[in-house]
């Protein structure tokens, strides 16, 4: 049960909203993403062969409607991909508007934060809250997510990676209060059997390259509980669900179907450049693995008992689990930078883990003036990497608005004619100067792409295209 002590937890309290007030002015200088933000606002029709690689056919519908949002999700399922979860979040925030969306993403980044501190001191989610650990999560996720944009603020990439490693790690909380118990925690009621099970097919059906790895892992888990007379009813449903959830995922119609399409119409990328692309993430992740490995390394020194020895064992669960997720997308056909999240994710619950046996042991590999040094200097490049971020991002709005007035009055004007819209570009050096916090790419100078078609749709003007340079 959650319980609130105001009193007790008042710094953490206020840390949270000075968070979620950053994070809320951050979700509304990200404008709408186009290309995606815009295609999922209309119904997938996968019967007519249209695929996201295709301009929107013209007479495309907007989803309007509870039932315009089921039958557009299935057709999604069985012609393009099987993340139900992802495309049902998705298309839902693309019918609603994108200030709920601003508001709900908002919440769900403390939850993500909420959980990280949860999983990495024993599984509580509101009780014993420490503000420095919020705010170091949050510095940690700020710094060290290779392109944060394109994975927690842009509507359609959140909804895809952010919303669903949500419910990944809320799915894990009750195994880890199990495995931190030395005896039978809670409850085995039909209630949460069914609970669990369901849960674990939701989460199942969220990333391919993060799920297998949880499959293994839970199973060995279910196998050694069942030899130490642990296990639980709920303990076996959340691994069918879950495993049910990843097959749905995986042989779904148009998984498979994209897949193939994905080969024809872009190629594989070589595996040089797929290591290129994982060397950088890894890089971007380094001071995480520094940190873990050097108190890995200190490890006699957190003693032996039994919390010492546990916390020990989901550090190295953690580590193992990130490296994993990372190199695994060698195998995919093509690797974007924001499959790496999952992979970033649990490397910072291992180094708030380490944190935290740090903490309670008194036992630290830095020294008292090095850590001092280290928090301001982290405090400043958190403030200086947001400064720009925000600056950046702020002109992004603008120029989105300027376009968004621009399409609106050329439909009120019923012109057949292709609109043409300013160029933008966004500034090299205040990309590296942000911390790598990229803005949403701006339209082509091809309206026939399939991105220009969708934005042209969204308003329903003829064409649009952005100016030669």
């Amino acid at each position: 049960m959650f319980t609130l002590d105001f009193k007790r937890n008042a710094r953490a309290y206020l840390v949270l909203c000075m968070i979620f007030s950053c994070v809320f002015l951050l979700n509304c200088l990200t404008p709408l993403s186009y290309g995606d933000d815009y295609v999922y606002c209309f119904i997938w029709d996968g019967s007519s062969g249209w695929n996201i690689y295709e301009p929107l056919p013209e007479d495309a519908r907007r989803v309007e409607g509870i039932a315009d949002l089921v039958q557009s999700v299935s057709s999604y399922y069985m012609h393009w991909g099987g993340r139900l979860v992802g495309t049902a979040l998705s298309q839902f925030f693309a019918w609603q508007g994108k200030e709920l969306f601003n508001f709900c993403n908002s919440v769900i980044f403390l939850v993500l934060i909420l959980e990280i501190h949860a999983l990495s001191t024993g599984g509580k989610m509101v009780s014993g809250l420490k503000a420095f650990r919020l705010l170091w999560i949050f510095f940690a996720l700020w710094s060290f997510v290779l392109g944060i944009n394109g994975v927690m603020l842009w509507e359609i990439g959140a909804c895809y990676y952010f919303w669903t490693m949500v419910l990944v790690l809320a799915f894990l909380i009750p195994y880890l209060r199990q495995f931190r118990s030395e005896t039978e925690t809670g409850s085995d009621s039909m209630r949460q059997i069914l609970g669990m099970g369901f849960l674990g097919l939701l989460a199942g059906n969220t990333n391919e390259n993060t799920i297998c790895w949880l499959i293994l892992l839970l199973g060995y888990d279910c196998l050694l509980s069942r030899r130490e007379k642990r296990l639980q009813g709920w303990m076996v449903s959340g691994l069918v669900g879950l495993a049910l959830g990843y097959l749905a995922l995986l042989f779904s119609p148009g998984t498979i179907g994209r897949m193939l399409l994905d080969v024809q119409t872009l190629g594989t990328q070589s595996f040089s450049g797929k290591f290129l692309i994982l060397a950088a993430g890894f890089l971007f992740q380094f001071l995480l693995w520094h940190f873990v490995l050097r108190g890995w390394r200190a490890r006699s020194s957190f003693g032996t008992g039994a919390w010492a020895r546990k916390t020990m064992q989901l550090i190295r669960i953690e580590c193992m689990l990130s490296f994993g997720m990372l190199w695994i997308m060698l195998l995919s056909p093509e690797l974007p930078l924001r499959s790496m999240f999952p992979s970033t994710v649990f490397l910072i619950v291992a180094a708030a883990t380490m944190m935290e046996l740090m903490q309670r042991t008194g036992k630290h590999w830095a020294g008292g003036r090095l850590r001092r040094f280290l928090h301001r200097l982290g405090a400043g490049y958190m403030i200086f990497t947001l400064a720009v971020t925000l600056w950046s991002f702020y002109g992004a709005t603008q120029y989105a608005r300027e376009v968004d007035n621009l399409a609106e009055q050329h439909a009120r004007s019923g012109s057949q004619e292709i609109l043409e819209i300013p160029w933008h570009e966004e500034s090299r050096m205040q990309l590296v100067l942000s911390g790598i916090h990229n803005t949403p790419p701006p339209l082509l100078t091809d309206e026939k792409h399939w991105k220009n078609a969708a934005y042209a749709r969204y308003w329903g003007i003829k064409g649009i295209r952005m100016r030669e340079k």
